[in-house]
């Protein structure tokens, strides 16, 4: 292979590699725009969904009673903030580091709550 030959093989390959980073390059843009678009979707749907006014979460704290379960504490404190009961109990459990359903009378949980009405804690 002559000079002239070579320096065209070697332009050809650089225009080659540089047309499959702008396709790449091309790629990439779209795939972002996508994952923009559906997460962008997804936060305007939640935003619509809301029918009430701004609703601030709290947490108190609650004794266990004699013949209370987690779905009983769940039932009478969770409200509106939650879609399911199980989240609900899930996020108590993870806030007082509890493994199973067993709670025990006398103790104390610390339970999430919503409210409409801001506590200004100054």
């Amino acid at each position: 292979m002559n000079r002239s030959e070579r320096r065209r093989y070697n332009n050809k390959m650089r225009r080659k590699k540089e047309l499959q980073r702008k396709l790449y390059r091309a790629f990439l843009t779209l795939v972002m725009v996508f994952v923009f678009s559906l997460t962008a979707s997804g936060f305007l749907s939640v935003a619509r969904a809301s029918t009430g006014g701004t609703e601030y979460k709290y947490y108190k704290s609650v004794a266990v009673k004699a013949g209370d379960s987690l779905w009983s504490i769940a039932e009478e404190n969770m409200g509106n903030g939650y879609e399911r009961t199980e989240d609900y109990i899930k996020e108590v459990r993870m806030i007082n580091h509890l493994k199973g359903d067993r709670i025990t009378a006398g103790n104390y949980l610390v339970i999430p709550y919503y409210s409409e009405q801001f506590a200004d804690s100054r």
